[in-house]
């Protein structure tokens, strides 16, 4: 049984922000993830804890996509650790009721991927700050 946490779509686009606006770098047949809220615990000095809530965390993967090679090799170049302002991604995918959704700020969770005439082989991992 599939966790109720779990979401899928189809259709999703992965776009970069870049100055001139989004440009399209990817676009795939399906998208899944999962969608929880992040906490933290908090221990006072009196003896009690409590959880605050810090916001939604979201991690997925997009699978069977085609990508821009070129695209993507200009966005690693600007990938680097200490970068003031580091690319930003959203993935733009359709629900099964048909309604699109967007998912923000995502990040990937490894920047190495195979490639075979431009389709990936492999699915795309990665997380994101919200959905909207």
């Amino acid at each position: 049984m599939a966790s109720p946490n779990l979401i899928t779509g189809r259709q999703a686009v992965v776009q970069i922000i870049g100055v001139g606006g989004p440009v399209d770098i990817g676009k795939y047949e399906e998208v899944s993830f999962t969608l929880d809220t992040e906490t933290e615990t908090y221990e006072p000095v009196d003896g009690y804890s409590y959880e605050a809530i810090v916001g939604p965390r979201i991690s997925g993967s997009l699978k069977r996509g085609k990508i821009d090679g070129s695209a993507i090799a200009t966005v690693l170049s600007h990938a680097k650790p200490g970068i003031a302002n580091p690319p930003r991604y959203v993935i733009i995918y359709t629900d099964t009721s048909g309604t699109k959704h967007t998912l923000t700020d995502v990040t990937w969770k490894k920047y190495g991927i195979t490639l075979n005439k431009g389709i990936i082989k492999e699915d795309l991992d990665f997380k994101a700050v919200d959905i909207i």
